[in-house]
């Protein structure tokens, strides 16, 4: 990389830094930390220590868990604006909404949710009048599910307040950050999709045939 390009892009990372800082003041001790923390490309040990003592892989799946409960609430206080009563019911509205007619079962696993409570929330949703029941022009013996013209009404008018959830939950990151972690995030729902519609949830057998 030529010195020019180095300095620019040091310089970017440098007012990067200083937006996500909330006081607006550009402190250097956190800014090479992160720079660290960005461009080390030294690999990690396997079972690698942080600083609490815990594995890296148990410090991720703990912030993960962290992150999907601050959505959550995130959500929830701004689907009260909304007809939604829960989050899933907005989300199983949404993603109907999004792909049009399908199977519960099938819905039900683009949703990566438990059968019988995705089961609950469907049924829940045709009774509120939210989704409707089909014949499945493909099989006679089964039947699709379908957002109604008034759960299209009613789930428009909330992807208008929801969509403040997501962009709270990624405020401190730039758009590079968040490119960056959307890569990793669609590479680890890709690997975990393929074991979770094949119904294979051992976490012994998937690292053995991840080895």
């Amino acid at each position: 990389m030529k010195i020019e390009k180095a300095i620019q892009l040091l310089v970017n990372e440098a007012i990067a830094h200083k937006e996500t800082n909330k006081s607006g003041v550009f402190e250097m001790e956190s800014f090479v930390d992160s720079l660290k923390k960005k461009y080390d490309t030294t690999p990690n040990k396997k079972g690698l220590l942080t600083h609490d003592g815990r594995t890296i892989d148990q410090q991720i799946i703990t912030h993960l868990g962290r992150l999907g409960r601050y959505a959550h609430l995130y959500l929830k206080s701004a689907l009260l604006q909304t007809n939604f009563t829960t989050d899933m019911d907005f989300a199983f509205t949404a993603i109907l909404h999004q792909y049009g007619p399908m199977g519960k079962t099938d819905l039900i696993k683009k949703m990566v949710y438990e059968k019988s409570s995705g089961m609950e929330i469907i049924k829940r949703l045709i009774k509120n009048g939210v989704f409707e029941q089909t014949a499945n022009p493909k099989d006679k013996r089964s039947k699709l599910v379908n957002v109604t013209e008034k759960g299209a009404r009613e789930v428009v008018a909330a992807y208008q307040v929801a969509d403040i959830a997501p962009k709270v939950v990624s405020l401190p990151l730039s758009d590079s950050e968040k490119d960056t972690l959307l890569r990793l995030l669609l590479k680890m729902d890709d690997f975990h999709n393929v074991h979770f519609l094949s119904g294979e949830d051992d976490p012994h057998k998937i690292l053995t045939d991840k080895g």
